[in-house]
């Protein structure tokens, strides 16, 4: 199948990997993921670093909806903390790479198996990922484990500021042969879903 993008065509049952390098967009990109999710009547578990408001601020900032179904655990600094289970039908692990600084080549392994298991149990898992601060081949452990990858690149052009949406892998669905671009202002995440030729 080939990929249409959507907030919620991503497959359900998955590990997937938000990337980026040094940036601000993939946490509203997977927050859209979440809201759309949350539209389906799913239940949204976020796992973060930062405060219960300040997830929400930042939500509110690119208006991306929430409600009820969407519970936050906050001030998670150690991997130790992260349960075991998650409760709901999508969870969200923030600050991935920052979580699991030190950690071996084989700990990394044993962990994306152990996601990849989970969520074979009717949830999804996302990966919001800070890309260059893991050691790289704990980084490609990490990627060639997940079930889909999204990589968010920004260059600069004429002075302005370009976003794309890459998608090298995804379970289920062709990926695009072309980089997909979006803009991220007040008025949200918004992507430019029009064909290209040449």
């Amino acid at each position: 199948m080939d990929f249409e993008f959507g907030f919620d065509a991503f497959p359900p049952r998955s590990v997937i990997v938000i990337a980026e390098e040094l940036g601000g967009t993939h946490r509203p990109f997977a927050q859209n993921i979440a809201a759309a999710a949350m539209q389906r009547g799913e239940k949204v578990v976020y796992f973060t670093r930062k405060k219960r408001a300040d997830v929400i601020a930042l939500m509110d900032l690119y208006q991306i909806p929430h409600t009820e179904n969407f519970k936050i655990f906050e001030g998670i600094r150690d991997r130790t903390l992260l349960p075991k289970e998650c409760t709901g039908d999508l969870c969200i692990l923030d600050d991935f790479a920052a979580l699991y600084v030190g950690a071996t080549l084989e700990e990394m392994r044993e962990e994306m198996w152990d996601l990849v298991d989970r969520s074979r149990k009717n949830k999804g898992y996302l990966i919001i990922l800070d890309s260059g601060i893991l050691p790289h081949d704990v980084e490609q452990m990490i990627y060639a484990l997940a079930d889909g990858v999204v990589r968010l690149l920004t260059t600069a052009e004429g002075g302005k500021i370009k976003r794309f949406i890459s998608i090298p892998k995804m379970n289920g669905i062709i990926p695009p042969e072309q980089y997909i671009p979006f803009t991220l202002n007040a008025d949200g995440l918004l992507v430019d879903t029009r064909e290209r030729h040449g």
